[in-house]
């Protein structure tokens, strides 16, 4: 299974060295700091380069195994490319809100799976359920809303081994679910952010990952995000 390439150029045209402002970061990320300019922390790609390639790797050995990859982004910009890239791959995904409990309480989670699979079959033969239409639309809106958040795991048929999250400080719950259960968590974790690069579950990269205009976010993404899983060669299940 070929890793997918990348470049520092395309790092740099995607903006992956800016960090955030100055007056907010996270010391633990200074190591990984290039410095600052017009009070915006520069991310040191040096750095960054080889690191994305161990997170690739990691990423490549669990999918050829056959494991399950859950990607997490539910920040407005990330959670379209997220979507797409988990579907390209044929893993799994939570764009929506995340849940807790999603890891921790998984016998829940995939009892609401089961309560969603369950109104869709009923949805689907509508015609002979007989019911009325107020208590169709109840099903619908209900289907919907467990959707938003489960869609992207229904399949999924069990804990995952291994997430790939967008911003940790936003995802800390399902991070902290992970290290809960052991879980390898890989992240793209900025100068604000907080995944501890210390930690053998934690394998990041460092670089810009959210805080870019809404009209740069799938170029961000292609680099950021796609990269870091694109395994078009892996059998859809």
């Amino acid at each position: 299974m070929a890793l997918p390439e990348f470049t520092m150029r395309q790092l740099l045209e995607a903006g992956a060295h800016f960090g955030h402002r100055t007056q907010r970061w996270n010391p633990k990320m200074a190591p990984f700091i290039y410095g600052a300019r017009n009070d915006i922390h520069i991310i040191d790609l040096t750095q960054t380069v080889p690191l994305l390639h161990q997170a690739l790797l990691a990423l490549r050995d669990v999918a050829a195994g056959g494991g399950r990859i859950l990607f997490v982004g539910t920040k407005r910009q990330a959670s379209e490319p997220i979507a797409a890239a988990a579907k390209r791959c044929a893993q799994y995904y939570v764009n929506h809100r995340w849940l807790g409990g999603t890891l921790t309480n998984w016998q829940t989670i995939s009892n609401s799976i089961k309560r969603m699979r369950g109104i869709e079959e009923t949805l689907n033969s509508a015609a002979s359920s007989g019911l009325k239409k107020k208590e169709l639309l109840g099903l619908l809106r209900e289907r919907d809303k467990l959707d938003r958040s489960l869609g992207g795991i229904k399949e999924m048929g069990g804990l995952p081994n291994m997430l790939f999250v967008i911003d940790t400080n936003k995802e800390q719950i399902a991070v902290s679910e992970a290290r809960k259960l052991g879980i390898p968590v890989i992240s793209s974790p900025n100068g604000f952010g907080t995944l501890d690069m210390t930690d053998p579950l934690s394998l990041g990269f460092i670089g810009r990952n959210g805080a870019f205009p809404a009209n740069q976010a799938g170029r961000h993404a292609d680099v950021v995000i796609a990269v870091g899983a694109r395994f078009d060669d892996r059998p859809a299940s």
